[in-house]
């Protein structure tokens, strides 16, 4: 579409051989594309074959030898040529209009960064399941969180001279980076995220329970890891950490809670599931919190 501003995909992948090959798939047959599109993949360091299996597609390889998603994503950034950056993850599958979809809102000129919607791809085992119900498919409510509204970097877009203006990506970040980009470029371009539901990419999910709560586990890390920047906009005192030691006490007994209204007709299996694996994803993301704040360094890599 000749209307539409050039763009640049870019995706980071570090031994992503067993996915990235349908992502690029995906890309590459896209319906109703910008004229002027590039796709540029940034290998982090992969000793799988992934650089010799993105080379049978028509992309630009790039490497980046610094460890780290912020790090590839800015190699990716700088190198671009296309005035909008349109960022999907190695494990990802973006369905036959996303491009155009997550680029059209950019003919607005008010309109800096663009969240895509995620949802899981063919969740089958218990993990599976319960990502997909917890933790994808709530782009609209990230976009206008209270403190850290933000675009996941599995599916957004930016402005590339917006995205330059504010540094790039913080390469200290090795999680919660979309967080901490979103929140510097909306408080630098005094914007909100606009959130495109067409947009739509699916997400390959943690299969098993020791990647998903290594993945909590991370998360709450990051999530530290951003209220330690920026303790002006979520301070860490007493008042909160009791509420959060309330919430995750409730939190603790949901499962037995789930169970009696299971007993009682008024809660199916997959509800009791949900809730024990609700506890455990709460007991290792605030377990990450709390390591981040205690070592101030990442752990678990």
């Amino acid at each position: 579409m000749t209307n539409l501003p050039s763009v640049s995909v870019i995706i980071p992948v570090l031994n992503g051989a067993s996915t990235i090959g349908d992502t690029l798939a995906g890309l590459t047959h896209q319906l109703a594309s910008p004229c002027d599109t590039e796709i540029i993949v940034v290998d982090n360091g992969s000793s799988d074959g992934t650089p010799d299996l993105v080379q049978k597609f028509p992309v630009t390889l790039l490497g980046e030898p610094k460890r780290g998603p912020s790090a590839a994503r800015n190699r990716g950034l700088y190198a671009a040529r296309g005035e909008i950056i349109a960022y999907l993850d190695a494990d990802t599958l973006p369905t036959r209009r996303w491009l155009v979809e997550i680029v059209s809102p950019f003919l607005d000129p008010e309109i800096h960064l663009v969240a895509g919607r995620l949802m899981g791809y063919r969740p089958e085992t218990p993990a599976e399941k319960f990502y997909s119900r917890f933790y994808v498919d709530r782009e609209q409510k990230d976009a206008s969180a209270t403190h850290f509204p933000f675009a996941p970097s599995a599916n957004m877009a930016v402005r590339r001279s917006a995205a330059l203006a504010i540094g790039g990506w913080d390469e200290e970040f090795r999680v919660a980076q979309d967080m901490e980009f979103s929140y510097r470029l909306l408080r630098e371009f005094k914007t909100n995220i606009h959130y495109q539901p067409s947009a739509l990419v699916f997400l390959r999910t943690r299969p098993t329970d020791s990647d998903l709560y290594r993945q909590a586990f991370k998360y709450g890390q990051g999530r530290a890891k951003l209220w330690m920047r920026y303790p002006d906009v979520a301070r860490w005192n007493a008042i909160r950490a009791i509420g959060i030691a309330s919430r995750l006490a409730i939190i603790g007994m949901w499962p037995l809670v789930a169970s009696a209204a299971k007993t009682a007709g008024r809660a199916s299996e997959e509800d009791v599931l949900f809730a024990k694996y609700y506890r455990s994803w709460n007991y290792w993301s605030w377990r990450g919190f709390a390591t981040m704040l205690h070592h101030n360094e990442w752990r678990l890599d």
